[in-house]
C-alpha cells in the first residue's frame, strides 16, 4: 500500500517541528498522490496560522487591560455658558470676568408674582418705591429713614441741586413736592417698562421691577430707550443668566449705546467696570430695603388691592 512521507516537504520541518505526518493512500487508488501533498501542505500550515493569531489576540487583551486605548471625552463646559455675575459680562465687549461680589441676605422670594404698581407707590413717600430709590440714591437709609441729603444737595454729575428721595432736580419746592412729582412720573414709566416686558412676555419680579424703576430714576434713557433695561434683561435671560446676575448684566449693559457701541454714562465713568460698580451697588441698595421689609415685599407681590389675580412670575426670580 503506497505512503506520502512527510521527510518529501523538509521546509515545513523548519515550521513545524513538532509535526510529523504519515499519510496512508487511498486503498482503491482513487486519491491522486500530488493532491494528497496539497491536503498535507494545508494541514501544516494551519498549525503556525492558528498560532500566530492566538498571539495576537492575547497581545490585544493585554493591551487593553493596560489600559493602553482611552476613550475620547468631550469637555463639558461649553464656550459662551455664563456661571456667575462677571462670566455674563464677557460678551460683547469681551472683558476680563470681575471678581465674585459679595452679596447680602436677600429675602426668598421664589414663588413671587407681579407687585400691583398701585401697592408698590401707595404712601408717596414712603412708599416702598420711593425707599428703595432712595437707599440707591443715598436719601433714606435702609430702614427707610431720611438722610440729611433728602432735605437737599448739589448732584456729584451735573452740579444741580437735588431735593427728596430721588433726587429730584426739576423745579420742586419741598422735598415732598419732589417725591410727589417724580413718584407720578415714575410710575408711567413703571407701566412702560410693564408693556416693553410684556412684549418678550416676561412677568417682571419684585427685583427686577425696582431695579427697572430705579434705572428709570436714575437715567431714564437707559432704562426705556432701545437697547434699554427691559432689552437687556431679555437678552440677560437668553445667556442663561438669572436673578442678581440678569439684573446686574442688564442694568450695566443697558448703557452701551446700541447705534454707537459706546458706553453713554459720563457721570459714571464711561467704563465697564465703573458702570458695573455703581449699578450693583444700587441692586444691592434695594436687596437690602427689601430684606428689611420681608412682610411688605410679600404683600407688594401678593396682593392686589382689587382682588384680581396676578400676573405669572417667569423663574428669574430667585436671586443670589
Amino acid at each position: 500500500m503506497p505512503t506520502f512521507d512527510i521527510s518529501l516537504l523538509p521546509d515545513l520541518h523548519w515550521v513545524t517541528p513538532d509535526v510529523h505526518l504519515h499519510l496512508t493512500a487511498d486503498p482503491v487508488g482513487l486519491f491522486p498522490s500530488w493532491l494528497a501533498g496539497i491536503a498535507i501542505f494545508l494541514a501544516v500550515v494551519s498549525v503556525p496560522y492558528q498560532a500566530i493569531t492566538g498571539a495576537f489576540g492575547q497581545l490585544q487583551d493585554q493591551f487593553n487591560s493596560d489600559g493602553a486605548v482611552a476613550e475620547i471625552s468631550q469637555d463639558p463646559t461649553a464656550p459662551d455658558q455664563p456661571s456667575e455675575i462677571g462670566n455674563g459680562f464677557t460678551d460683547p465687549a469681551q472683558a476680563p470676568a470681575p471678581s465674585s461680589v459679595a452679596v447680602p441676605p436677600e429675602p426668598d422670594l421664589a414663588a413671587a408674582a407681579s407687585a400691583s404698581l398701585e401697592f408698590l407707590f401707595a404712601k408717596g413717600s414712603e412708599s416702598l418705591v420711593a425707599r428703595a430709590v432712595g437707599h440707591a440714591e443715598g436719601t433714606r437709609t435702609a430702614a427707610g429713614e431720611k438722610t440729611q441729603a433728602y432735605y437737599g444737595h448739589t448732584d456729584p454729575g451735573n452740579g444741580v441741586w437735588n431735593l427728596g428721595s430721588f433726587s429730584y432736580q426739576h423745579d420742586a419746592i419741598s422735598p415732598e413736592d419732589a417725591d410727589d412729582k417724580q413718584l407720578r412720573r415714575l410710575q408711567r414709566q413703571a407701566m412702560q417698562l410693564r408693556q416693553q416686558a410684556a412684549s418678550y412676555n416676561i412677568a417682571l419680579g419684585l427685583q427686577e421691577e425696582l431695579n427697572g424703576i430705579d434705572l428709570a430714576n436714575q437715567a431714564p434713557e437707559a432704562a426705556l430707550d432701545k437697547g434699554g433695561y427691559i432689552d437687556r434683561l431679555a437678552e440677560a435671560y437668553s445667556r442663561g443668566l438669572q436673578g442678581a446676575d440678569a439684573i446686574l448684566w442688564a442694568r450695566t449693559w443697558s448703557y452701551l449705546d446700541p447705534n454707537t457701541g459706546q458706553w453713554n454714562a459720563p457721570g459714571l465713568g464711561n467704563t465697564l467696570w465703573s458702570i458695573r460698580d455703581d449699578q450693583e451697588r444700587r441692586r444691592r441698595a434695594i436687596a437690602q430695603v427689601l430684606n428689611l421689609s420681608p412682610v411688605e415685599a410679600t404683600l407688594a407681590l401678593g396682593s392686589e388691592p382689587d382682588g384680581a389675580a396676578t400676573i405669572a412670575h417667569s423663574p428669574t426670580d430667585s436671586v443670589s
